[in-house]
């Protein structure tokens, strides 16, 4: 080999030595790389393989660099394509997680094995099958949950519809399969729901406009010829679509006076009176038009009936039958739903604390069935009263008259309600329903949902035990004695309302108006079944009237009553309001002008009218006039179950008076303070509103509110942290006065004592109370000396679940 040919050999191996060397540091980079790439999946903590890594590493050991770095190259921009699809996979993985959360919230069930292979799938970096099973999982969440959004949907649309309707048809069954869809929507079954609340309000839709009223008559007997006969005729309205402008004619009898009325709801009767006469006596045939107008479109509808009757002669004894006054009020047969309650059967073979709660229940039932002859049962419980305390979230009353006092009832209502047609199922439901069934008696303010309440309650207590609640910590300790629990105005207690919903409590009978109704949580809602109570009937508010006025001891006219029905529109409430005025004013005989002169229609009008004569003379205030205002808005707005004991109601008084006099250049009058004190009623030491529609006038409802501006003015200027700052430095000042009058006196002062206690421990915690230098240590102690009465036994309880 010549040497030529040996420089070029040695040149050419120099060069592939070259080669080799820069595909070695390729290689070896590139394998870096795939490395570094590599790395970043192990920290996402997936499992990830690449067949050229491993052919890029095969070759790097057999001495191939060129090739392993191919391979190397081509594994390192795939690893970083497969590492941004791992990163966009789980930013779609956690997007999933919040709609799996709605999901879960919505209560749908979601299959968890999907989702573990879900998982799975991106941990092992399959990522097509991880990308098809998100989008699956997408699509068919969101589609369900938009399947319940539009079935809730339609369902509030068919609710609104329902609650619209109502004004011209009847709509019990619609009612019915609302709730239905609704409990539907809650069972996540959208499908029914949505074609359920269609179905239905395409029926309501349709029965609009074709369901025609059915209106009846019967002719007028006992005719006398050539004079006029007063004729009282009842129409009926037997179909199911409400009517106005109903109006009656005759053919072959002359009228006088206005058979007709305004309005006859479905299912319904309306009396007309008026006068009638015959041409000439014998058989005559007359015939009867009914007009009436559809509530819905207006659209008119006529009824015909027809038939002879026999006219009398003039002075014959058979031309005037006797008129019939209305038979007298039958208290004892309106008390035979009473006979419903079954009797009670105590839990028999019972030991230790059941046997004590047993005797506890026993005996302070007996106490209020034997009122007002118990004084041996009420020995009974103070005499074992430390055997006895028992903390409880209910007490058994063992006075009827401490119960009315509660809920601002008149003291002669016991036994003496008046059910219309409606109240009466309502009782006679609850009465023989099971124990364990929830139930709201549902109405607008001043209906008598209270009074329809106490009915209830004082009906059971004949024969059964029954409880009102005190505190949130409910258990079901009343459903193992067969108990039931009441409770007037759940929405004033929020904290009732989450322990009742916490608990899943049963054998609850409670009240509520409709529009506070409906802004309580659903599932709440739904534990109670509705019993919606509307207004009396024109024909039943005299006879109201009538049982109110008797039993408060108030004389009375005719027209007096005919005006105060009319003023009432349908409100016993307002009855009682007026009968509680006279009786404020020692007026004993109720006139028509009296009603003209010191009422307005309408409920809001009146209580506007109560206060504007409490607070104004003419269009000025009185001098204080603002600051008994702004002391009223106190007991309205910021006052549980707007109670309040007076050292309390006047300490807070005097603590405003200040900022009353720098803000509005008044200032608190011992003349105007006192009268609106007198006028607020309360059983001992309490002050609190005469109804609840009180407070509605103060929060500026009522056309014809007087005192709108100044009520506005006043929560504007007072916000509400000056209001809580207002009443916690009037507490300090209340506690320290009846407790030096405890101090003084122990057996005079107890029941203040103990009434100052109760409205402390309903609108305070005990940190707060601590916190202003009230001694919760003495309010238990003197709590557990007097543990047989009801409201020590509240208070204990209350203390006891705050602790």
């Amino acid at each position: 080999m010549s040497y030529s040919e040996i420089l070029a050999r040695l040149k050419e191996t120099r060069q592939n030595m070259e080669n080799k060397r820069t595909h070695f540091h390729g290689a070896q980079e590139a394998i870096g790389r795939v490395e570094t790439v590599l790395a970043k999946f192990d920290e996402e903590g997936v499992k990830y393989t690449q067949a050229d890594f491993k052919e890029a590493q095969t070759a790097f050991d057999s001495g191939d660099y060129e090739s392993s770095g191919n391979h190397a190259t081509k594994a390192a921009s795939a690893a970083k394509t497969d590492l941004i699809k791992l990163k966009r996979l789980k930013i779609e993985r956690e997007s999933l997680d919040g709609l799996l959360s709605t999901a879960s919230e919505q209560g749908l069930d979601v299959d968890k094995s999907v989702v573990k292979y879900l998982d799975k799938s991106i941990k092992n970096c399959d990522f097509s099958n991880a990308s098809e099973t998100i989008l699956e999982l997408r699509e068919s969440i969101e589609g369900r949950l938009s399947d319940i959004q539009s079935a809730a949907a339609a369902v509030d649309q068919l609710e609104k519809l329902v609650s619209s309707a109502s004004a011209s048809i009847t709509t019990d069954e619609f009612q019915a399969e609302a709730s239905k869809c609704r409990g539907l929507v809650d069972k996540n079954q959208a499908q029914k729901a949505l074609s359920g609340a269609n179905s239905a309000m395409e029926t309501i839709h349709t029965a609009l406009t074709s369901w025609e009223p059915d209106l009846t008559l019967e002719l007028p007997q006992g005719l006398v010829a050539t004079e006029w006969n007063k004729v009282s005729l009842e129409v009926t309205n037997s179909g199911k679509t409400h009517v106005q402008s109903v109006s009656i004619s005759f053919e072959g009898l002359d009228q006088r006076g206005d058979f007709s009325t305004e309005s006859l709801p479905a299912g319904q009767a309306v009396e007309m009176v008026g006068a009638l006469m015959p041409s000439a006596p014998g058989s005559l045939q007359v015939k009867a038009t009914v007009t009436s107008n559809r509530v819905h479109d207006g659209q008119q509808f006529k009824t015909t009936i027809e038939d002879w009757l026999q006219i009398a002669r003039p002075g014959t004894a058979e031309a005037r039958p006797a008129i019939q006054e209305p038979a007298p009020i039958a208290a004892k047969a309106e008390l035979e739903h009473r006979k419903m309650v079954p009797d009670w059967s105590p839990p028999s073979g019972l030991s230790g604390d059941a046997e004590t709660l047993l005797e506890l229940f026993t005996t302070r039932w007996e106490c209020y069935s034997t009122w007002p002859e118990n004084q041996a049962k009420l020995d009974h419980l103070h005499n074992n009263h430390e055997r006895l305390a028992v903390s409880s979230y209910f007490e058994i009353p063992t006075d009827p008259s401490v119960v009315l006092s509660e809920w601002a009832l008149p003291e002669s209502l016991r036994k003496n309600v008046f059910l219309d047609d409606d109240r009466k199922a309502h009782i006679t439901e609850v009465l023989a329903s099971s124990p364990e069934q929830n139930y709201v008696i549902i109405g607008e303010p001043g209906v008598g949902k209270t009074t329809l309440l106490f009915e209830m309650f004082d009906s059971f207590m004949d024969k059964i035990p029954t409880g009102i609640l005190t505190t949130a910590g409910l258990g079901d300790v009343h459903l193992g004695y067969r108990m039931r629990l009441f409770y007037d105005d759940i929405p004033e207690n929020i904290e009732l309302v989450n322990g009742i919903l916490e608990n899943d409590a049963e054998g609850l009978i409670v009240t509520a108006r409709e529009a506070d109704w409906q802004k309580l949580p659903e599932k709440f809602q739904h534990m109670f079944k509705r019993l919606s109570i509307p207004l009396f009937s024109d024909e039943d508010v005299v006879s109201l009237c009538h049982r109110m006025l008797k039993f408060s001891n108030i004389r009375y006219d005719d027209p007096a009553v005919e005006c105060l029905s009319t003023y009432a529109q349908g409100s016993p409430i307002f009855i009682w309001l007026l009968i509680r005025e006279m009786q404020f004013n020692a007026v004993a005989l109720l006139t028509a002008r009296y009603v003209k002169e010191n009422s307005r229609k309408g409920m809001e009008n009146y209580v506007s009218l109560i206060l504007q004569k409490l607070l104004k003379d003419g269009p000025s205030y009185k001098s204080g006039g603002i600051h008994s205002l702004a002391c009223m808005i106190f007991l309205s707005d910021y006052m549980k179950d707007r109670k309040c004991h007076e050292l309390l109601y006047r300490s807070f008084a005097d603590v405003i008076d200040a900022d009353i006099e720098e803000q509005f250049s008044d200032k608190q009058s011992t003349s105007t303070f006192n009268q609106t004190i007198a006028y607020l009623s309360g059983e001992g030491a309490l002050v609190r509103f005469p109804h609840d529609s009180w407070a509605d006038v103060l929060q500026g409802t009522g056309r014809m509110n007087p005192l709108r501006a100044e009520i506005q003015s006043i929560k504007l200027k007072l916000a509400d942290e000056k209001f809580e700052g207002y009443k916690k430095e009037a507490v300090d000042e209340a506690w320290n006065q009846v407790l030096r009058r405890y101090k003084r006196n122990s057996v005079r002062e107890k029941d203040s004592f103990l009434s100052l206690v109760d409205v402390f421990t309903n609108n305070f915690t005990l940190s707060e109370l601590e916190e202003v230098g009230v001694d919760v240590e003495k309010m238990r102690e003197v709590a557990s000396v007097n543990a047989d009465l009801p409201i020590a036994a509240r208070i204990l309880s209350r203390i006891q679940a705050a602790k």
